[in-house]
C-alpha cells in the first residue's frame, strides 16, 4: 500500500486523471440520470381477471373463482392471493414473494388458470397478466359546452395525441360509461309480428358482418369474392331483414326495434368544479421519467386551449409537483448543508487544507451518480435524503487522513514523507471505519421495507463512502503534498485563530477536566448513563415516547367517499355528492381571511358518480350507489390548516347523511389505515356475526372514526322457484331465466371495433318496459312450439337480499373492517395492542370458524418485521469487522455497546420535537449506527496508536481524547448542520424525511458526548478486568498497557519476526 501511495504522490497525473473522468462521467450520468418521487420497484403482482356477463357474484365465486384458487394452492412463489366476486365479472390479485421472478411465477400461474376445464359457457375467457407497476404522474380535465360524446371523441384524440410524444406510453381516459349499439324491443310489438329473441339476433349477427367467398383465378388476374355487410352504426342497422313473409314483405329491424347509437347504462360520470368533465390521467411505469413526462403533458395541456372550439383544459393534479418540491427542498438543504460543512471546515482547519478535504464532496457524490446510472437507481426523494445522511461522514474519512497529514507536516516531516506516512498511519481505521458503515447500511438491500424502498439510501450511502476511500487513499495525499496548505510560510488568519481558540477553549477549560474526572470516577459517568438509559426504556413503556407506525403526512389533497345502500341510483347519489360539494366550497370561503389570503383554500373539486378512486383525477367504475369528490387545496405557502383538519370541518359543515351506509372523510395515512382488521372463515354466518360485533366493538372506541367494511349490503333480488306448472308444461329453470335474461340483462350479438371503442351491440327489452315491476310479471315464457305463458304461471318469486361483493384472502371467504384515527399522531401500536387483546380475542373464541391476519400498516411492519433478521447478522459482522481493526474482539464489544446511547438521543430528540417514534425514525437509527461505530473506531485507533507509541495506558486513553475531540467535534457539526435545515422545514415535502433525520441528528449528538466520556471509562473497566483475570493466573497485577492487545502484538512481532521475514 505504501508504494501504491507513493506512485500516485510521485506521478500526481495520474490522481487528477481519475478526478477528471469520475467527476466529468458523473455529471454525465446525473444529467441522464431519471427521476420519479420513490424508487422504482418491480411489480410483484399478478391479475387474474373474469367476465361472466350476467352472473351473480354468487354464480361467480362458485363457479369460477374458487375453481381457480383452488389451482393456485402449492404455486411457488405467491405470497397470497385476494379475490372479489361481483356482478358480471371476479379478479384475482395475486401477490409474489420478493424473492422469486414476477416472469416465472406468472407463467406457473397462467398454467395454474389453464387447468380448470369446467368454466362456465358463456363466460369469457380469463386474462392472466402482471399488473404494471404504474405510478400516477399528472392529469387534467377537457370540459366545456359540448355533449358527452363530443367530449369523449375529443378526449380520445387527446389520449392518441399524448401517446404520439416518445415520453408518454401510459394515458387513461375516465368520466363516462362505454358506448354501445342499443336493439330496444317492445314485448308486445314481438308478440304482434309472432318474433322470438333468437330470430333477433340471429338476424343481426348473420346480417352485419363480412364474408369471404374465395377467389376467380382468370388468365388475367385473381378476383376475391367478398360480401361487405359489416355496419358500425345504429342507423346503418335499421334496414336489417328479420324476417321474410310469404307474401314477399319484409320485417325489418326498424319495425320492431328502437335501434340507437348511445352510452351504456352504466352511470359512471365525471365532475370539475360542477362541471361534466372528461379527465385525462399519465401515467409513468417502470424506466420511464415521470419529470419528463409530466413536462410533456403539461405542455400539450397548456397548448390545448383555443386548438378546439368550446372545449377548455383544466389541470387536475401534477404529482411531479411534490416531487419538484421535494427535490428542490433536498437539494437547497443540501447544498447549503455542504456549503456549511465546507465553511466549517475552512474555520476549524486553514482554509486551503479544507478545500482539498471538501473536495471529497463532489468526488465522491459524481462518483455514486455514476454507478446509480449504472445501477437504474432514479433520482427520488430516499436516494436525495440519502446524500444529505452521507455529507458528515465523507469529510470525517478526508478530515482524519488531512489532519494527520497535516499534523505530520507540523512535526517536521516534508510533505511527501508526510502525505505518505500520514495517510498510512490512519489508513487502517478510516477503511475499518468505512466498511463498519457500510455494514450497517447493508441491511436495507435486504429487509422488505414497507412503503417506499428504502436500499436506495443504502446505494447512495455506501457508494459514496466507497468514492470517498478512494479519494482519502489516492487524491487528497497527493494534493496535499503538492498544496501550499502545507507550507511552513502559511500564517493563520484572524478569523481561523478564533476558530481554534473556540474549539480549543471547551476542548481545554471544559472537555479536559470533565474527562480527568470521569476516568478518576468511574462510577459517575457509569451510573449516568445507566439512569438515563433505564429512563429512556421508561418513557417508552410509559407512554411519555408517543410510538406509531408511519408518520402522518399533510397533503394538498383528500378524499371524501360516498356508499349508498346497494340499489340506489344514480339521482340519488348525486344529490348527496352535490349537497357534499356545497359545504366543500362554503368551508374553502370561510377559511378566507384566516390564512392572510383573500383566496378560497379549495382550488379544484373532483366529482365522481358511480366510481370509485383509483389514482388522483381518475376513477374506476363502480355501482351507481357510490361516488367520491377529491378536493385538491392550496399549497403550503398559502395554506397552514392540515388538509384533515379542512376534511372534518367539511363533515361538521355538512352534517349528519341520514341516507348514507357509508362515508369516509379524508384518509390520514400515505401506508394505508391504520386499523385493517381481515376476518376470514368459511362458515359465512358466523364471520358476518363476528364482524357485527367487531364493528360494534370499534365504533365504541372515541379514537376512531370512519369505521367500514368491505362487505356492503347486497342489492334486492328476485329469487325464482318454478311452479309444476312449469314442469309439466316441459319448462326447465334455463329455459325461464334464458328467456328472462334475454329481455332485461339483455343479448350480446357482436362486438364492432369502430376506432379505439370496442362497440357491443345489445338486444333487449326497451328501458321503460324493464322499469316497471308489472311487465315482469306479465312477460310472456315461449315453448318450444311457440305458445307463450304469462310468467306469474309458470313461477312464484321472492324479493330478498342478495351479495353485491364477495371476497376472498387465500381462498377463504374474507370480510375486512377498517378504520382511522380522530388524532393523525395517535399511537396506533397501543391502540392495535387494546383491539387484539381487549375486542378481537374474545371474539375470536366465541367464533371457533373464524380467523384473522394482519392488514394495513400492522402488514406492513410485519413484513418489516420478517426482513429484521438480517440484523443480528449485520451486528455480527460489524463486530468481527472491528475486532479485525482493533485486533481485540473485547474492544468491539465495547464499542457496539455504546450504540444504545446514541439511539437514546434519537429517541429524546421525537420528544423534543413533538413527533412520535415511527418506522422512517427506524430507519434513521440504521444509518446512525453507522455514524457512531465510524467515530468509535477512530477514537480506539487513536488509543491503540498512542500504547504503540509507549504512552502509559491512562495517558493514551486521555490524549486519544483530546486528539479526538476536534475530528469528532467537526463530523457531528457538519453532520448537524447537513440535517439542520431538514429539521425547520414546515413543508408538506419534508415531512416524510423529518422522522430520519431526528433520528441521525439528535442520536449523533448525543452519542458525540458518551464517545468522549463514556467510551474512555468503559476502555478502563476492560483494561482492569483483564488485569484481574491476569491476577488471577499469575498472582500479580501487571501494568495495564502490557496487556493491551495492540501492545501484545507489538511484541510478538519484535519478538518472532526479523527484517527479512
Amino acid at each position: 500500500m505504501k508504494a501504491f501511495i507513493r506512485y500516485f504522490i510521485k506521478y500526481p497525473t495520474w490522481s487528477n486523471t481519475i478526478l477528471i473522468l469520475v467527476m466529468l462521467f458523473g455529471v454525465l450520468a446525473l444529467l441522464n440520470m431519471k427521476s420519479s418521487f420513490f424508487p422504482e420497484r418491480e411489480s410483484k403482482n399478478i391479475n387474474i381477471s373474469v367476465i361472466y356477463p350476467g352472473a351473480s357474484p354468487e354464480e361467480i365465486e362458485n363457479g369460477i373463482i374458487q375453481k381457480i384458487e383452488d389451482n393456485l394452492k402449492g404455486v411457488q412463489g405467491v405470497d397470497n392471493y385476494q379475490s372479489t366476486s361481483q356482478e358480471n365479472a371476479g379478479s384475482i390479485t395475486v401477490e409474489v414473494l420478493e424473492e422469486y421472478d414476477t416472469d416465472e411465477v406468472l407463467i406457473d400461474v397462467r398454467n395454474a388458470v389453464d387447468r380448470v376445464n369446467s368454466f362456465p359457457s358463456g363466460m369469457e375467457p380469463p386474462v392472466v397478466s402482471k399488473r404494471p407497476a404504474i405510478e400516477f404522474t399528472y392529469s387534467f380535465a377537457i370540459f366545456g359546452d359540448v355533449d358527452l360524446a363530443t367530449l369523449k371523441r375529443t378526449a380520445q384524440e387527446v389520449e392518441d395525441d399524448l401517446r404520439d410524444i416518445p415520453s408518454i406510453s401510459q394515458v387513461a381516459l375516465s368520466g363516462f360509461p362505454a358506448s354501445e349499439i342499443n336493439i330496444a324491443l317492445d314485448e308486445e310489438t314481438m308478440r304482434r309480428y309472432q318474433l322470438t329473441f333468437p330470430e333477433v339476433v340471429a338476424a343481426v349477427s348473420t346480417t352485419n358482418r363480412d364474408l369471404s367467398a374465395g377467389k376467380i383465378k382468370t388468365d388475367n388476374e385473381e378476383l376475391l369474392i367478398r360480401y361487405e355487410g359489416k355496419n358500425y352504426y345504429a342507423d346503418d342497422l335499421q334496414e336489417v331483414v328479420v324476417r321474410t313473409n310469404r307474401d314477399g314483405s319484409f320485417i325489418r329491424l326498424q319495425d320492431i326495434a328502437k335501434i340507437e347509437d348511445r352510452f351504456a347504462e352504466d352511470p359512471q360520470r365525471s365532475f370539475v368544479n360542477g362541471k361534466p368533465a372528461v379527465i385525462i390521467s399519465v401515467s409513468k411505469i417502470y424506466g420511464e421519467n415521470a419529470l419528463d413526462i409530466a413536462d410533456a403533458a403539461k405542455e400539450y395541456q397548456e397548448n390545448f386551449n383555443g386548438k378546439y372550439p368550446n372545449i377548455e383544459a383544466a389541470l387536475i393534479d401534477d404529482a411531479t409537483e411534490s416531487l419538484r418540491g421535494r427535490i428542490k427542498l433536498l437539494l437547497e438543504n443540501g447544498t447549503l448543508g455542504a456549503l456549511l460543512v465546507v465553511l466549517s471546515l475552512a474555520l476549524f482547519l486553514n482554509w486551503r487544507l479544507a478545500f482539498w478535504v471538501a473536495m471529497s464532496l463532489p468526488f465522491s457524490f459524481l462518483g455514486m451518480f455514476l454507478m446509480a446510472y449504472l445501477f437504474g437507481i432514479t433520482i427520488n426523494v430516499i436516494s436525495l435524503f440519502g446524500c444529505i445522511v452521507v455529507v458528515g461522514i465523507v469529510v470525517d474519512d478526508g478530515i482524519v487522513v488531512g489532519e494527520q497529514i497535516f499534523q505530520n507536516y507540523e512535526d517536521g516531516q516534508k510533505s511527501y514523507r508526510a502525505a505518505i506516512r500520514g495517510t498510512l498511519q490512519v489508513l487502517p481505521s478510516v477503511v475499518f471505519a468505512v466498511l463498519t458503515t457500510v455494514v450497517a447500511f447493508l441491511p436495507f438491500f435486504f429487509i422488505d421495507t414497507p412503503g417506499p424502498r428504502i436500499s436506495d439510501m443504502s446505494f447512495v450511502v455506501i457508494f459514496v463512502l466507497l468514492f470517498s476511500l478512494l479519494e482519502v487513499i489516492v487524491i487528497l495525499p497527493t494534493h496535499l503534498a503538492h498544496s501550499k496548505a502545507l507550507k511552513q510560510d502559511f500564517v493563520k488568519s484572524k478569523i481561523r485563530e478564533k476558530m481554534d481558540n473556540l474549539v480549543n477553549y471547551p476542548r481545554n477549560k471544559m472537555y479536559k477536566g470533565v474527562l480527568r474526572f470521569s476516568m478518576k470516577h468511574r462510577s459517575v459517568p457509569i451510573a449516568i448513563s445507566t439512569f438515563l438509559l433505564l429512563i429512556t426504556i421508561g418513557a417508552f413503556g410509559g407512554g411519555i415516547v408517543k410510538t406509531t407506525f408511519f408518520p402522518s403526512i399533510d397533503t394538498d389533497n383528500f378524499t371524501i367517499k360516498i356508499e349508498l345502500p346497494s340499489g340506489a341510483r344514480e339521482a340519488q347519489t348525486m344529490e348527496v355528492l352535490n349537497r357534499v360539494e356545497k359545504a366543500i366550497w362554503a368551508v374553502g370561503e370561510d377559511l378566507k381571511g384566516t390564512e392572510n389570503s383573500d383566496e378560497n383554500m379549495v382550488i379544484r373539486v373532483v366529482k365522481n358518480v358511480a366510481a370509485m378512486p383509483s389514482g388522483w383525477g381518475q376513477a374506476e367504475a363502480g355501482n351507481a350507489n357510490v361516488g367520491n369528490i377529491q378536493v385538491f387545496l392550496q399549497s403550503e405557502e398559502v395554506r397552514t390548516i392540515p388538509a384533515l383538519t379542512i376534511a372534518n370541518m367539511v363533515r361538521e359543515k355538512v352534517g349528519t347523511l341520514t341516507e348514507v351506509d357509508k362515508a369516509e372523510f379524508g384518509s390520514s395515512s400515505f401506508f394505508g389505515k391504520p386499523i385493517s382488521i381481515p376476518l376470514m372463515g368459511r362458515d359465512l354466518s358466523e364471520l358476518q356475526e363476528a364482524k357485527k360485533e367487531l364493528k360494534e366493538a370499534l365504533l365504541a372506541i372515541t379514537e376512531l372514526r370512519d369505521v367500514t367494511d368491505n362487505d356492503p349490503q347486497g342489492l334486492r333480488e328476485i329469487q325464482l322457484h318454478l311452479k309444476e306448472k312449469a314442469y309439466i308444461l316441459g319448462f326447465t329453470p334455463l329455459d325461464i331465466t334464458r328467456q328472462i335474461r334475454q329481455g332485461y340483462f339483455g343479448e350480446e350479438v357482436m362486438r364492432l371495433q369502430r376506432g379505439a371503442d370496442e362497440i357491443k351491440v345489445w338486444v333487449r327489452f326497451t328501458e321503460d318496459y324493464r322499469s316497471s315491476i308489472d311487465n315482469f310479471d306479465n312477460m310472456r315464457i315461449k315453448d318450444i312450439q311457440g305458445n307463450s305463458y304469462p310468467l306469474t304461471e309458470l313461477v312464484n318469486y321472492e324479493i330478498d337480499r342478495g351479495s353485491i361483493k364477495i371476497n376472498h384472502l387465500d381462498g377463504m371467504r374474507e370480510i375486512t373492517i377498517e378504520a382511522d384515527t380522530k388524532d393523525p399522531k395517535a399511537q396506533i401500536p397501543l391502540i392495535i395492542s387494546e383491539i387484539n387483546e381487549n375486542i378481537l380475542a374474545p371474539i375470536l373464541a366465541k367464533y371457533s370458524t373464524v380467523k384473522t391476519t394482519a392488514s394495513g400498516q400492522a402488514k406492513r411492519i410485519e413484513k418489516l418485521s420478517a426482513g429484521l433478521i438480517i440484523l443480528p447478522l449485520a451486528f455480527i459482522l460489524m463486530f468481527f469487522l472491528i475486532s479485525l481493526s482493533f485486533r481485540s474482539p473485547l474492544q468491539a464489544l465495547i464499542v457496539i455497546s455504546l450504540i444504545p446511547f446514541g439511539l437514546m438521543g434519537a429517541v429524546w430528540g421525537h420528544v423534543i420535537q413533538g413527533m412520535s417514534f415511527n418506522v422512517m425514525s427506524f430507519y434513521g437509527t440504521i444509518a446512525l449506527i453507522g455514524i457512531i461505530v465510524n467515530d468509535s473506531i477512530v477514537f480506539v485507533n487513536s488509543f491503540n496508536d498512542n500504547l504503540k507509541e509507549g504512552q502509559k495506558f491512562n495517558d493514551a486513553i486521555y490524549n486519544a481524547g483530546i486528539s479526538r475531540f476536534r475530528p469528532i467535534l467537526l463530523t457531528t457539526v457538519t453532520t448537524v448542520l447537513g440535517l439542520f435545515p431538514l429539521l425547520l422545514e414546515t413543508s408538506i415535502q419534508a415531512q416524510f424525511l423529518i422522522p430520519m433525520a431526528i433520528s441521525v441528528a439528535y442520536g449523533l449528538l448525543v452519542a458525540s458526548v458518551f464517545i468522549l466520556l463514556l467510551l474512555p471509562v468503559l476502555l478502563i473497566y476492560l483494561s482492569k478486568t483483564r488485569n484481574a483475570a491476569y491476577w488471577l493466573r499469575n498472582n500479580e497485577w501487571a501494568e495495564p498497557e502490557a496487556l493491551e492487545p495492540t501492545n501484545i502484538e507489538e511484541v510478538m512481532i519484535k519478538k518472532y519476526l526479523t527484517d527479512d521475514d
